[in-house]
């Protein structure tokens, strides 16, 4: 999550174009590492390309490229063994199905309703612990606290994913609610030179 959270930072200071291409590579690494990373960017790409849709999909296709380039390796290799067992197959393992579209939902929603960085960074912590909790309480209700907590049913480090995103929202934005301290992103008819719905443009 660590660094889900440094391509965040990077695409909020990429404001051109040409600086968006190294950023949508290190997400599509990123997103290889662990699938939950696509709640990440369900919640923070709609919010940063608000304004520039076609951005926001040459982002997305050259993202998704790298992600699938780094599965090849493994395809070639032994294409029936990681699609089985591959690491994306073994966490999606953990979900019902269900519960993994309402998790993207949610994020989808986040996203779309986000009125500044704040708003995104706290979308994303409540995007990742929703599905975390959800899975853990299902699991336990599934095959009991034993097997969860002392055996293999249950990944528990996953809960760390929110807590990474938790401590950067309120060591950068504060534990205060009050909208005063984040104001909303200017629309163009009040500033023309905004060009852009970039996290960057918080308080």
């Amino acid at each position: 999550m660590v660094l889900a959270l440094l391509v965040l930072v990077l695409l909020e200071r990429a404001h051109r174009l040409r600086a968006l291409v190294p950023v949508a590579v290190a997400a599509g690494l990123a997103l290889s590492t662990r699938g939950i990373v696509a709640v990440v960017g369900l919640v923070a790409l709609p919010f940063r390309f608000r304004r520039e849709p076609l951005a926001g999909l040459g982002f997305v296709a050259i993202a998704a490229l790298v992600f699938l380039a780094t599965w090849v390796p493994f395809l070639a290799w032994d294409r029936r063994d990681f699609l089985q067992f591959g690491p994306l197959s073994i966490q999606l393992s953990y979900a019902p199905r269900a519960l993994v579209v309402a998790a993207m939902a949610l994020a989808l929603v986040l996203g779309g309703t986000a009125r500044n960085a704040r708003d995104v960074y706290r979308g994303i912590v409540l995007a990742l612990a929703f599905p975390v909790a959800a899975v853990f309480l299902y699991s336990v209700a599934t095959e009991g606290w034993k097997r969860v907590l002392l055996e293999d049913d249950f990944d528990i480090s996953y809960f760390a994913f929110a807590h990474t995103f938790l401590i950067y929202t309120v060591a950068r934005f504060g534990w205060s609610a009050s909208p005063s301290h984040a104001p909303s992103v200017p629309s163009r008819a009040s500033d023309p030179r905004i060009v852009s719905s970039s996290p960057a443009q918080d308080a």
